[in-house]
């Protein structure tokens, strides 16, 4: 038979275990609503959203970035 005091200590411990899970799957469900109300409420005026932009791993380059890095090339080179 399996001891009262272990049964115990498991049962306090699965507990625990889906309580903290439990709080990690909340925080993941409602971030993006918080981050979406963060941004509506977002009072600064960005003058070019393209600056400000984040470019993915697989944007490609448009042609003036190649000659802003073309330009830098030679004035570093000397």
């Amino acid at each position: 038979m399996v001891d009262t005091g272990t049964l115990n200590l498991i049962l306090k411990f699965g507990l625990l275990f889906f309580g903290i899970l439990g709080l990690v799957f909340v925080v993941a469900i409602l971030t993006p609503y918080i981050a979406n109300l963060i941004k509506q409420n977002d009072t600064l005026k960005k003058s070019d959203e393209n600056y400000y932009g984040v470019k993915g791993i697989y944007d490609a380059q448009t042609a003036e970035d190649d000659k802003e890095n073309l330009n830098n090339k030679d004035e570093n080179d000397g």
